[in-house]
């Protein structure tokens, strides 16, 4: 284990991550159908790819509890780059959003246990993969009924990559003892690819509408749902015993915090409607008009 590999590596997958979600984030009015014609779906396709590449290196050199709460960075590091990117400063909520969330995240790292990472067992990964499935399928369908909210599909997003990386992590470790032909680690390498994939169309879903929003729920969703099966079935955990639980989840807290004020800051405030303004033009043609207009008939 190298926590600053693992670290160094975790914020490079970020920044693939944020630059993926920016160039999703413009390609969201086009059907499904038709990405494929549009060579910035490939370039976002790219950079996922990379961000999944950078994300297993970092498996392999910290637990899945370390690597996986540095998604939330994505979010944090999208927002930097629209300011930079319209030439415009980053306003006050999202200072403040930007600091919650990295202290939150910052309180985490200090609390994960360093101990040795672990693979799932050959009864445990059944039992993950049908739950995940029925999890998603559920999801599928609740997302596509009429004026459904695009963060089901966003929560469905979070959830794949989520599991997709508690399952990297069991493929990255059974390759480096050679066991990568065992049955487990070809279960979970083909379920990986399956997830993987699926979450980057649950995301392109996603960011039709309210794409801060989206973008939250999936940064969210994506390391509880790690985080959840690394405590569960790897047996990882915090340091302190229950007071580090009772702790990681006051930063867990504080970094959601964060997270909701980046998103509320991002998202276009609404516009009311007001009194219809007549152009000055229009009106004087109109008196003209009036003037013009032959008395009634008595």
């Amino acid at each position: 284990m190298n926590f600053t590999v693992a670290i160094g590596l975790c914020v490079a997958s970020s920044v693939a991550y944020a630059v993926a979600a920016l160039l999703q984030r413009r390609l969201a009015p086009h059907p499904l159908t038709a990405l494929a014609r549009n060579p910035s779906w490939w370039y976002a396709l790219l950079l996922n790819g990379a961000g999944a590449a950078l994300h297993v290196a970092a498996l392999r050199y910290g637990p899945l509890l370390l690597v996986q709460p540095f998604g939330l960075l994505t979010l944090v590091l999208a927002v930097v780059i629209v300011a930079i990117e319209r030439n415009r400063p980053v306003t006050g909520p999202q200072w403040r959003g930007l600091g919650l969330t990295c202290v939150g995240l910052g309180g985490l790292l200090a609390l994960i246990d360093a101990g040795h990472a672990t693979t799932l067992r050959a009864d445990q990964l059944p039992v993950l993969l049908v739950g995940t499935a029925v999890l998603l399928l559920t999801l599928t369908v609740v997302s596509r009924r009429p004026a459904a909210s695009n963060l089901w599909a966003a929560g469905a997003a979070g959830i794949s990559f989520g599991v997709a990386s508690a399952l990297t992590q069991t493929v990255t470790l059974e390759l480096s003892t050679g066991n990568l032909l065992a049955p487990v680690a070809l279960t979970a390498a083909t379920a990986t690819a399956a997830l993987a994939l699926a979450g980057v169309l649950f995301t392109q879903v996603s960011y039709r509408r309210r794409f801060g929003a989206a973008l939250a729920t999936s940064t969210l969703t994506n390391p509880a749902a790690a985080a959840g099966i690394g405590i569960i079935l790897l047996g990882e955990g915090f340091r302190f015993g229950l007071l580090g639980a009772v702790l990681a989840a006051a930063c867990a807290v504080l970094a959601g915090s964060g997270i909701a004020l980046l998103t509320v800051a991002a998202e276009p405030a609404p516009t009311l409607p007001g009194p219809r303004r007549v152009p000055l033009v229009a009106r004087r043609s109109r008196a003209r008009a009036g003037s013009r207009r032959p008395p009634d008939a008595r």
